[in-house]
């Protein structure tokens, strides 16, 4: 499978233009950890890759972003959003109503969602492109 992965970079871009868009102050609080997340999902052990399929790569960023808080302001927006466009790099389109997705991630934020309740919400609203 030939996946298209997001950079630290990409995702402090991301970041940077949620910010803009719905405000929030600006900032990254550690470099290294968001260097860190961005692989955590190519993770892979004796050849064998740890998360298989988008949509559980899709989670684990997802989940990594909003548990490891690395911006000042913004983690679960900017883990929603790096999630959906690594699932758009990928060929599929997250379609979810604005006040689900909030409370999804809010469930995300306080520790009430598994890894794979993640990877299932993101295919039950996923629509290949």
């Amino acid at each position: 499978m030939n996946v298209r992965y997001l950079t630290a970079e990409e995702i402090a871009a991301i970041h940077q233009r949620l910010l803009e868009e719905t405000g929030g102050k600006s900032g990254v609080l550690d470099f290294g950890l968001l260097f860190s997340l961005a692989e955590k999902s190519k993770t892979s052990f004796g050849g064998q890759e740890l998360y298989q399929g988008v949509f559980l790569k899709a989670a684990v960023l997802l989940e990594s972003l909003v548990s490891f808080h690395v911006f000042t302001d913004c983690n679960k927006r900017t883990a929603f959003m790096s999630a959906a466009v690594f699932l758009q790099l990928n060929g599929w389109h997250i379609s979810i109503d604005a006040d689900d997705a909030f409370k999804f991630m809010l469930a995300v934020a306080n520790k009430r969602k598994k890894m794979t309740d993640i990877e299932k919400w993101l295919k039950t609203n996923g629509v290949k492109v």
